[in-house]
């Protein structure tokens, strides 16, 4: 499956963890960080994207998904 494309991401903070080093508690397309004590969101497509940023979510993803494509890491997003 060819991963939905996420543009224009402008990030205040980039986090050096991977999805994989962040706790499953068992809610679908969450993980928490145990170093900043948030919950992280994976996010397939723009939309949840936007919903994370308009939530002040800590964010995921694929790096495939990027444009451009930078690192595969964590972030959070600019909630001010």
């Amino acid at each position: 499956m060819i991963a939905a494309k996420i543009n224009n991401c402008k990030f205040s903070f980039k986090c050096p963890k991977d999805w994989s080093a962040l706790t499953d508690e068992g809610v679908d397309n969450q993980r928490y960080c145990g170093s900043c004590k948030e919950q992280v969101h994976w996010c397939e497509t723009q939309a949840e994207v936007d919903k994370a940023v308009s939530q002040g979510w800590c964010v995921a993803f694929s790096s495939e998904q990027i444009t451009p494509t930078y690192l595969k890491i964590v972030m959070r997003s600019n909630a001010s």
